[in-house]
């Protein structure tokens, strides 16, 4: 699964850990919060899938590994 570890500011201040799956998909940003060792079961880390609306977002900092 190719992903983008992530940390997503929320306008409202929260923040969230994780990877970015996929963005722009009506208006929203598919983020899986967690560490990059859940995805080694695939079907697990979808479950954990949300769905954050981008006019929700403050920012959003990538980062390497």
């Amino acid at each position: 699964m190719n992903t983008i570890q992530a940390i997503i500011i929320l306008k409202n201040g929260m923040k969230k850990y994780g990877s970015i799956v996929g963005s722009e998909f009506r208006h929203t940003v598919l983020f899986i919060p967690g560490a990059e060792t859940l995805f080694t079961n695939t079907e697990a880390a979808l479950s954990l899938a949300q769905y954050i609306p981008v006019d929700e977002i403050e920012s959003i900092d990538t980062y390497l590994k």
